[in-house]
């Protein structure tokens, strides 16, 4: 889980907007171009420093997450060792050379903290262990935590070193060469981002300052503020040593391979003038990721890099043979054996496109049909085939880590809702928009707190941790049947990357940003397609982690009625950015072509491949618009605002506070799921109704 959350941490907290800019090939026929000999001195140019090292910052904070911890008296001692750490911080700073010296663990220090605290349970003054705390472990502790990142940054000295020897005495060729230039240009890239994201968090900290906001939130938004500046220090170094080894590269280049040099000089002058006119090689620069205003684009776009063929759900739907092959309504009234004069009724009923609507605003009666239809589905043993499909394409096929993703457990979402609809035809399956339990206030927190959400409750889906035993689940098995269907809920640090989403939405206008691959083969050269930021896959992630237990494992993930409603929301976020960026014949054309697939992902990604274990579909079928024109649709999802803080269910309420801390101030105020007695409120200050039939009273909802 922490690699996991490692990513997760380095990709929310960078700006999803990278704009590139796509040169044509110059105008010099010779086997390298200008850009990777060109001059530097724009970049050398940047401000460039040593990271800040932790006893050299004004503020200290020992620890950012002692309410992860389990036992009492731990999370006692972390927190008086916070308010500590401060007074603690100038002794440290004058005594550097000790603290470098020092060989005591922390492990051993706490062991001797809390045998000093044992000693004194019963002192009263200063707080319970006020008077246990030595202060030379104070400080020894406070050490421990300066010498990680030094020795960390004495290694990554070394290691830059061992690499530039190995440059000004290794080969150089054509293609070494152009492994530099992409990783300055990567440096850059992400220096810019950092330096976007830092002053965002200084306009927001400015913007709180002057609207007068409480202490708490000031507070909160200035370790943002000083968060961002340490990751912008750290970009830019990185860009410096980018730009560094480049230089040093090009120096072996030029010195292994004379002529061509030469030849670059010419080249180099003549497309530094084209550069001064805003062209280079004829073709004027533009970035890729230029944002479009708001609504459908005009016209049609050049689909650069996309395949040819085309999504044919008519042809699967004429060809069909069961009446999970379809993709129309009267195709699914013949297999089923409903009457159609003009419409097609079935079980006494008009049967109609579904409604996806959020899983939280649907009504008490939609609910209950809903959690029929899936006991009912379980009992028959379908429900267990669908979650033996998910498993045996885990590591297989062409559900994963790749462009096939959505179109995968679309198509399998789509037989699962199906198969619903067949025991309920006013059944649709709703989708999780899991956004509305991210309730993690504290810096660095985990989402524990969103297991006293409604949520996990016995009227929605049941148990949050350990072997589900309420709600619609209750009783299951898990998908090897060698034991109960299980959950670990608030184990990560975020369901749903509001912000991405957001993003993505609102820049992603050219269809490369949906189908970017979380994990390529290591041989991939396409820079967009082997991006992981944004990828609509890697972010689905989060969810699975957050909920653990089964669903916190692909193979076993499907066992939880939970994986079909969260990747029904995927699905809907996939056809909310179609409807907006693409037109209808781009919806069923635009998929990156065989020779990029080949290259980056297993080749049964491909349009032409067959959908496994769907084989009467290629992949680009799932493309068609058949989908949302003829089987579903989505309903809106909850939405509120402070002057409309309604999010029209009994079961959400609209948060104006920050509960979020690595949300924005734009997707602050959201819907959240209502909080169940004994689960904490304190966080909501202002005057939200968090709490589910009940109120909020000294911090936790009580029922009343």
């Amino acid at each position: 889980m922490s690699n996991r959350l490692l990513i997760f941490g380095l990709l929310l907290l960078s700006t999803q907007l990278l704009h590139r800019v796509n040169a044509s090939e110059a105008t010099i026929d010779i086997t390298i171009s200008a850009e990777d000999l060109a001059d530097d001195s724009e970049e050398s140019k940047e401000d460039i420093s040593d990271p800040v090292m932790p006893d050299e910052k004004a503020d200290i904070e020992f620890s950012n997450n002692c309410t992860a911890m389990t036992k009492a008296n731990d999370k006692e001692i972390c927190q008086m060792i916070q308010r500590w750490s401060k007074q603690v911080h100038k002794e440290v700073v004058k005594r550097k050379e000790e603290c470098n010296n020092r060989g005591m663990g922390i492990n051993q220090v706490f062991i001797g903290i809390k045998k000093k605290a044992a000693q004194a349970v019963n002192t009263t003054v200063n707080g319970r262990f006020g008077l246990a705390l030595d202060r030379d472990a104070a400080i020894q502790a406070h050490c421990n935590t300066r010498r990680a990142p030094r020795q960390q940054l004495i290694q990554e000295k070394h290691e830059i070193r061992a690499k530039r020897q190995r440059l000004n005495q290794g080969p150089m060729g054509i293609t070494e060469l152009r492994g530099y230039v992409a990783a300055r240009k990567d440096a850059k890239h992400a220096a810019a981002n950092a330096t976007h994201e830092l002053q965002a968090a200084q306009q927001q900290l400015k913007t709180l300052v002057d609207s007068k906001a409480p202490k708490v939130q000031l507070d909160a938004q200035r370790k943002l503020v000083n968060q961002a500046r340490s990751r912008n220090q750290r970009a830019i170094k990185k860009l410096q040593n980018a730009i560094n080894e480049h230089k040093i590269a090009k120096r072996r280049f030029v010195t292994l391979h004379p002529k061509n040099a030469a030849v670059l000089a010419a080249k180099q002058k003549l497309e530094q003038q084209q550069k001064k006119a805003g062209k280079v090689g004829g073709a004027v620069l533009k970035p890729i990721l230029a944002a479009r205003p708001p609504g459908k684009p005009r016209g049609k776009r050049a689909a650069t890099n996309s395949t040819t063929l085309r999504a044919d759900g008519k042809g699967v739907d004429v060809k069909a043979t069961s009446y999970e092959e379809c993709m129309t309504i009267a195709c699914l009234c013949k297999f089923w054996n409903g009457t159609a004069s003009q419409n097609c009724t079935y079980k006494g009923v008009p049967l109609t496109k579904s409604i996806r609507k959020e899983y939280h605003m649907l009504t008490d009666a939609e609910r209950e049909r809903y959690h029929a239809a899936l006991t009912k589905l379980k009992e028959k043993g379908v429900y267990d085939v669908f979650a033996t499909f998910h498993a045996a394409a885990a590591h297989a096929v062409n559900a994963h880590n790749g462009p096939a993703f959505l179109l995968w457990h679309r198509e399998l979402s789509k037989r699962y809702e199906l198969e619903l609809r067949k025991i309920d035809p006013l059944v649709g399956l709703p989708y999780w928009l899991s956004s509305v339990n991210n309730y993690a206030p504290k810096q660095g927190e985990i989402v524990w707190r969103s297991q006293k959400q409604i949520t996990f409750s016995d009227t929605f889906m049941g148990t949050p941790v350990g072997a589900i035993t309420a709600g619609p689940a209750a009783g299951w098995n898990n998908t090897a049947k060698t034991g109960p269907l299980t959950r670990n809920v608030g184990r990560s640090l975020v369901y749903y990357v509001t912000t991405t989403v957001s993003q993505i939405m609102k820049y992603a206008s050219d269809y490369t940003y949906i189908f970017r691959v979380l994990d390529p083969i290591k041989t991939c050269t396409i820079d967009w397609f082997k991006s992981p930021d944004p990828s609509l896959e890697l972010y689905h992630g989060y969810a699975h982690t957050s909920v653990g237990g089964d669903m916190g494992d692909t193979p076993t993930a499907g066992a939880d009625p939970l994986f079909f409603m969260h990747h029904a929301v995927y699905d809907q976020i996939f056809e909310m950015w179609r409807q907006k960026w693409q037109d209808r014949d781009e919806r069923e054309t635009q998929y990156p072509s065989d020779d990029i697939i080949s290259g980056c992902v297993s080749s049964t990604h491909s349009g032409g491949a067959a959908l496994e274990p769907f084989t009467n579909l290629r992949v680009i079928d799932a493309l068609s618009n058949l989908y949302t024109d003829e089987l579903y649709e989505y309903g809106a999802p909850p939405s509120c605002s402070a002057a409309k803080p309604d999010c029209g269910s009994p079961y959400l309420f609209c948060s104006l506070s920050n509960v979020s801390w690595w949300e924005t101030a734009d997707s602050m105020v959201k819907c959240m799921a209502k909080i169940l007695p004994g689960g904490s409120c304190g966080d909501f200050v202002k005057g939200e109704s968090p709490c589910y039939q009940g109120k909020c009273v000294n911090g936790t909802c009580v029922a009343v």
